[in-house]
């Protein structure tokens, strides 16, 4: 339990106290919630995958809004998990090693991207041999 909800805890009468045993329900409730919603995001993912080779999602997916920004998530989230701020995202261990089982890429730079400038020039080159 958090210091400010022990706090009010402790600071109600005996007739609206919460009880504790609930309030910790609730919280594994929400933590098995949240559990189901990354598992059946991270089963969006691997289908995209089948479907296209790669987990490259665009953030604005035009077929699958949510899944776009989901992954988008993920990736901020191992971030800050990198940084050293573990505590401050849902991000375990677990997920990145499953994440990174169907090849998910942290970086969002496509590989199959080149550069508007290098291809400016390609096409100068181009112009000039013909």
């Amino acid at each position: 339990l958090t210091t400010t909800l022990k706090l009010l805890l402790l600071n109600m009468t005996d007739k609206k106290r919460i009880d504790i045993e609930e309030v910790k329900n609730e919280d594994l409730l929400e933590t098995q919630s949240h559990q189901i919603k990354w598992e059946t995001m991270f089963e969006r993912l691997f289908e995209f995958k089948k479907a296209t080779g790669h987990c490259l999602v665009p953030n604005r997916y035009k077929d699958d809004h949510k899944l776009g920004s989901w992954v988008s998530t993920q990736r901020r989230q191992y971030k800050a998990f990198a940084a050293g701020k573990a505590n401050t995202t849902t991000l375990s261990m677990d997920r990145i090693r499953k994440l990174e089982s169907i090849g998910f890429s942290w970086s969002t730079d496509d590989p199959r991207r080149v550069d508007w400038y290098v291809r400016f020039k390609q096409l100068c080159n181009f112009e000039k041999e013909w």
